[in-house]
């Protein structure tokens, strides 16, 4: 398995980047990894109930941090 792979399996609560309150939301949509992350757009993030401006920015901080970008739409 290639570090990719294994950084796309990794849990979003492994991050210390992401607050409690943005991987609680995430997870009560079924978003658990890095690759359920990945296949979504911001506007998605954006739909997530009580997920908000500070959420959204964590997640790009994240991703941005190790080179990754969700979906343009």
């Amino acid at each position: 398995m290639s570090d990719s792979e294994k950084l796309h399996e990794r849990p979003l609560s492994s991050f210390a980047e992401l607050g409690k309150v943005a991987v609680n939301r995430l997870a009560e949509n079924k978003i658990i990894t890095v690759a359920d992350l990945l296949k979504l757009s911001k506007r998605d993030l954006q739909y997530i109930p009580n997920f908000g401006p500070k959420s959204i920015d964590q997640v790009l901080r994240l991703l941005k941090k190790y080179n990754l970008k969700i979906r343009e739409r």
